[in-house]
């Protein structure tokens, strides 16, 4: 039964009381309202279903964490499938590889070639965990883990542990994926993640019902971000829409030969009545709605699905692509001539002249005394005579046109 319009608009009021900016915004491009005359084209959207949510098979129950890595009860997670291999460029330039690449190291399994990968941040968009799942060559894994940091450690149900003793972080390696973690607690959090897929441990779906609809009805798709959870802080935009009033959101992205399509997900409370007039309302309050070639929303219980289309061409001329190199890294700092260096241990070569070091006191297009390439073995070195105390040094990867970067590695001068 829906609630009473009184207690309806009662516990909206309540919910928008605790509003928070929406953290996809940065993803999506969606923030601000959308030009004046501008109208949303309603209509049918053949968009390709979504496939099941395999990724959940990786996902412990937040309360499984340790305390330090600040689940609170709730966490994101995002996931990507890599495009097939003869795939055009463009289709590797998202959000969510980036995050994959620049978020686990280069150890014989490349982000490309995985099933899935999901990645697991709290609601502050620190990075918890990441798995790179798919067919894990151990023998590949282990000669290349040797040409870097990571260190051999024990085996733990199935795992062979490496540790790296530069940094937090801790590599599970089984034969059904590689498991990254970082933190003070990173052993801990690893050895969750591990169990969650060895059913050890509940997973996140199983005991939170929100997670387990919005889950279920996002799906996944090329990539697929999932935010549970109210709306954390405001924002410029007008909170008189259902949309502040969600419990949890998922943007997703798909395409055909011909046409792209953006596929978003709002989860609301128990119990709240929506509907579709409303849902259209607050989508119309979303900009780059108003670019789509069409946009068709559904309501069932208490998930409202959008999907909008755009041309294949137009999605492109207006999406810088990225396609990030996935590496490991390390940095080494000769303390007595004030020179750092970004060691390329392991993955992808490099263009040299696609990176860029920024930190304040540092020419960002310094000569790096390297070639036309950076390969794994080689050092990338740069003097920090201007950088003071406490200052972090950025290794940067840019796009052709400079429009869009990823920090690649980075280090704090003590």
């Amino acid at each position: 039964m829906s609630p009473s319009p009184d207690t309806r608009l009662s516990r909206r009021a309540a919910l928008r009381a605790g509003a928070a900016a929406v953290t996809a915004t940065a993803l999506t491009g969606c923030s601000g309202l959308p030009p004046l005359g501008s109208k949303v084209r309603y209509g049918t959207v053949p968009a390709p279903d979504a496939r099941a949510p395999t990724y959940r098979e990786w996902l412990p129950a937040a309360d499984a964490f340790p305390d330090s890595a600040d689940a609170d009860g709730a966490y994101n997670v995002h996931a990507y499938e890599p495009p097939p291999a003869d795939a055009p460029a463009w289709t590797r330039g998202s959000v969510a590889r980036t995050r994959v690449a620049t978020q686990s190291d280069y150890v014989g399994l490349h982000v490309d070639d995985v099933d899935v990968a999901v990645g697991i941040s709290n609601l502050l968009a620190e990075s918890i965990a990441l798995v790179l799942a798919g067919d894990v060559d151990r023998g590949a894994v282990r000669e290349t883990v040797a040409e870097t940091s990571y260190e051999a450690g024990d085996t733990e149900n199935g795992y062979s542990v490496y540790t790296r003793p530069d940094a937090d972080r801790v590599l599970g390696v089984s034969a059904d994926g590689l498991v990254f973690a970082s933190g003070p607690s990173a052993r801990e959090i690893m050895t969750t993640v591990a169990d969650a897929r060895r059913r050890e441990v509940k997973r996140y779906h199983e005991v939170s019902a929100d997670f387990a609809e919005l889950s279920a009805g996002a799906g996944s798709r090329r990539w697929t971000w999932l935010m549970p959870g109210t709306i954390r802080s405001g924002d410029q935009q007008s909170t008189d829409t259902v949309f502040w009033d969600t419990v949890g959101r998922a943007y997703a992205f798909s395409h055909d030969d011909d046409t792209a399509y953006s596929v978003r997900t709002w989860l609301f409370p128990d119990g709240y009545d929506v509907t579709v007039g409303e849902v259209k309302t607050a989508l119309e309050r979303r900009a780059r709605a108003n670019e789509a070639d069409a946009v068709e929303v559904s309501v069932d219980g208490r998930v409202a699905t959008m999907e909008l289309s755009r041309p294949l061409e137009e999605y492109r001329e207006d999406t810088t692509t990225l396609v990030v190199p996935h590496v490991a890294w390390r940095t080494e700092y000769d303390v007595a001539a004030e020179r750092l260096s970004f060691h390329h241990e392991a993955g992808d070569t490099i263009e040299t002249d696609r990176l860029v070091v920024r930190a304040p006191g540092i020419d960002d297009r310094a000569d790096f005394d390297v070639g036309d390439t950076l390969e794994p073995g080689e050092a990338l070195t740069v003097s920090t005579a201007g950088v003071d105390s406490g200052e972090t040094v950025q290794l940067v990867y840019e796009s052709p046109d400079g429009d869009a970067t990823a920090t690649l590695a980075h280090w704090e001068r003590p």
